[in-house]
């Protein structure tokens, strides 16, 4: 988990600092890092795969809707 969460808020950190809130979107994108970090654990185990693609997905779901209510 720490290593996700170091991953994360490298990406998205200095954007939620300066927005005071974590999007949904960000939200979503945490979940695909903590099963790409799970993956790069060593043992292959396929929902590592399939989660992380359905994550993805809806994280461009919510940044589509995001987008939208601008």
């Amino acid at each position: 988990m720490a290593r996700a969460v170091r991953a994360w808020w490298a990406i998205y950190g200095d954007a939620v600092v300066q927005r005071g809130h974590v999007t949904e979107t960000e939200g979503w994108q945490f979940m695909s890092i903590l099963k790409k970090v799970r993956g790069a654990q060593g043992e292959y185990r396929e929902d590592d795969h399939t989660d992380d693609v359905a994550y993805s997905a809806l994280a461009a779901e919510s940044a589509a809707r995001e987008v939208e209510r601008e």
